[in-house]
């Protein structure tokens, strides 16, 4: 079997990947609705777990109805998506060198070498995963990777497909999403150089008995400077 290309997987995969996004976000605010004594005692295989379990859960949901999608068992429970004929793809933790987090057993390892899973289709094999920030308070970045043994042949940033629009800052167990930040017209005072300027102009009983001053214009001065207003 020829192990398809980044370009094939593209263009392959490209109108699944949204979904595959909406998955792990959907599974992490799962996560972020658990009370947070749970969570926060919750060991980072239990964490694991539970994000995999929903994953599952919502990846059966977005793929049910799509006749391009297959759902496809392997042994020891293994569960895959078989994609357009083209793709194997297992949903996995990922490492920060975009290796897969798992307990390798015969099948994971015919997996990532890219060999044929007696009973499954005999196609390429992708993990779609995810990588938590470096507090595993949120996922910092989710891909799609070709992996071949140890190595890497392809990976596609899902950054790009991600439903949300934005991966890193997802809500943590002490923090609330931020409100949008509302513009409100600044203050306008006598000082801005915006604001009409007022020529102080001396009362008529002293014109007679002082010299006369030359009247400053907002033309001719400088005002305040903005910028320290």
């Amino acid at each position: 079997m020829a192990i398809r290309s980044r370009d094939d997987g593209t263009r392959i995969l490209g109108p699944y990947l949204e979904r595959v996004t909406r998955c792990f976000e959907r599974a992490w605010g799962d996560l972020e609705r658990e009370k947070p004594e749970i969570r926060a005692h919750m060991s980072a295989r239990t964490r694991a777990c539970f994000l995999n379990d929903r994953i599952l859960l919502y990846a059966r949901e977005e793929f049910e109805n799509d006749r391009g999608v297959a759902f496809l068992r392997g042994k020891g429970g293994l569960f895959l998506l078989g994609i357009a004929g083209a793709f194997l793809l297992r949903f996995k933790k990922l490492k920060a060198n975009l290796r897969s987090s798992n307990i390798y057993t015969n099948q994971s390892k015919l997996f990532t070498d890219q060999r044929v899973i007696e009973g499954l289709p005999d196609v390429t094999h992708v993990n779609a995963g995810y990588i938590l920030n470096r507090m595993q308070t949120a996922i910092a970045m989710m891909y799609v990777t070709c992996p071949v043994g140890t190595a890497i042949k392809w990976e596609i940033d899902l950054a790009e497909f991600c439903a949300s629009g934005n991966v890193a800052e997802m809500p943590t167990p002490t923090q609330q999403p931020k409100p949008r930040t509302k513009l409100v017209p600044k203050k306008t005072t006598a000082t801005d150089a915006s604001a009409p300027r007022t020529t102080v102009v001396p009362p008529k009983a002293e014109e007679e008995n002082t010299p006369k001053r030359t009247q400053v214009t907002g033309e001719e001065d400088g005002g305040d400077d903005d910028r320290s207003g």
